[in-house]
């Protein structure tokens, strides 16, 4: 395991610049297309490298980062749209007369988060319904001391 004396390989500029691509994207193929690396180096650079697949890890982190805010983003602020008329055109704000600008906010979103961060209160209910079932009876013989194989002696209690 490499220490602070010992920094690992520089990685190549290359690996670099996927890097960046994919703290921006979060994704394999947009990285590989935005970046101009084929997506199979990465994979072979993971398998191969051990400086760029740990630095890789730490890049998903920051990209998970990054996905996260911008849901939050949409769920808490909202997204601002232009609303259109039937003709395709703007809708005019009376008041402004500026294109009617409305905020949507993502509930499913929003619910997401709070699940992610907040489990015990916001988590998946799961129900779990037992029925009561009837068991069967059980036969508990007794056998007397002085039992012996050919006597009809024993006695026999039954018991739920």
């Amino acid at each position: 395991m490499p220490t602070n004396a010992n920094p690992p390989t520089a990685l190549s500029v290359k690996q670099r610049r996927f890097l960046a691509a994919y703290r921006e994207t979060a994704t394999i193929t947009a990285a590989a297309r935005d970046s101009g690396v084929d997506h199979k180096s990465h994979y072979r650079w993971r398998r191969e490298c051990p400086a760029y697949a740990e630095a890789f890890e730490r890049t998903q982190h920051i990209a998970a980062d990054v996905l996260e805010d911008e849901a939050r983003r949409r769920a808490v602020e909202g997204v601002r749209t232009i609303r259109y008329g039937r003709d395709g055109e703007p809708l005019i704000d009376p008041a402004t007369g500026e294109p009617y600008v409305e905020v949507r906010y993502s509930d499913r979103l929003l619910m997401a988060l709070l699940r992610a961060n907040a489990p015990e209160k916001f988590g998946g209910r799961v129900m779990t319904i037992q029925q009561a079932t009837r068991s069967p009876q059980v036969m508990l013989y007794q056998l007397p001391e002085n039992y012996d194989a050919a006597g009809d002696d024993s006695r026999c209690t039954t018991a739920r």
